[in-house]
């Protein structure tokens, strides 16, 4: 039997710069720069659940609201439920039950959602775990439930160009670092088309235990500080910790502001060499 390889890369997919890992650029194109919402974390589970598990919300709405602003991404969790922050429905299984396995009816909708994102080029920051959620008590390792959940997750959706995987938010509140390398690892040797893949953290700017991890391509930062001031001389350090060796994502900072306030805290962390996603930009 002949072996058939892999499909590469996608034309105009966002990427992992190979020279440059501390960027992401558009693959046979030029550079990609992140910025847009950091909310709604919901956005998949907002409206009213109807019986087959999906939701009559303003999802499409909210696509059509963004899409011509220039901002170039949302971020979105596709697990709230077990811990996280949102209700016992929050999740895609069958009835809610991560036993019954993943639910063909709300992958539908999502893919619908997905596919006006993508044709908008705005980037799917896709959390697999809101903060706090948890299903599988594995320790470090990824049992075959959640290896399985993985791979439907990547196998249904890898065909984006404009998708970046993110394990968890705020990690630390239910995962070991080796557990989210562990999945991580799962992600990546899923995914046919090789997506950048994330973590986020509780507040700081230390990186140490994922720094040299070949599965994780970038540092989703939460730094609650007060200025733009304080924010870029945070990211700068983070910048010269990094070294080159995954990219910067200024992916939550509270009390960020609006107007002139807010576009200068953008600027001071674009500056200092992160990508911008607001924290409390729902969008509506």
């Amino acid at each position: 039997m002949i072996a058939v390889p892999a499909p590469a890369v996608l034309p105009g997919q966002v990427s992992l710069h190979p020279a440059y890992p501390n960027f992401f650029f558009y693959h046979q194109g030029g550079p990609f720069f992140m910025a847009g919402p950091g909310d709604p974390e919901g956005f998949l589970y907002r409206g009213t659940q109807n019986p087959d598990g999906t939701r009559a919300g303003d999802q499409e709405q909210l696509i059509a609201k963004l899409a011509p602003t220039g901002a170039n991404s949302i971020y979105l969790m596709a697990v709230r439920s077990h811990g996280g922050d949102g209700d016992a429905t929050e999740n895609p299984f069958v009835d809610n039950d991560p036993a019954l396995g993943l639910d063909d009816a709300v992958l539908d909708q999502w893919e619908v959602w997905f596919d006006q994102m993508d044709a908008a080029g705005v980037t799917i920051f896709f959390f697999l775990y809101d903060d706090g959620a948890s299903i599988w008590n594995s320790g470090d390792s990824v049992g075959a439930a959640e290896s399985a959940f993985i791979h439907g997750l990547v196998d249904r959706f890898e065909h984006y160009r404009h998708l970046i995987w993110v394990v968890a938010e705020e990690y630390q509140e239910r995962y070991t670092p080796a557990r989210v390398s562990a999945i991580a690892a799962v992600i990546k040797a899923a995914d046919d088309h090789h997506h950048p893949v994330a973590v986020h953290k509780l507040s700081g700017l230390d990186f140490a235990e994922f720094a040299d991890d070949p599965a994780l391509d970038q540092y989703a930062i939460q730094y609650n500080v007060a200025t733009a001031q304080n924010i870029h001389d945070g990211l700068e350090l983070a910048w010269d910790d990094a070294q080159r060796r995954y990219n910067l994502n200024m992916a939550e900072a509270a009390a960020w502001g609006t107007g002139a306030t807010s576009r200068q805290k953008a600027w001071a962390a674009a500056m200092a060499g992160a990508y911008v996603m607001v924290y409390e930009m729902e969008i509506a």
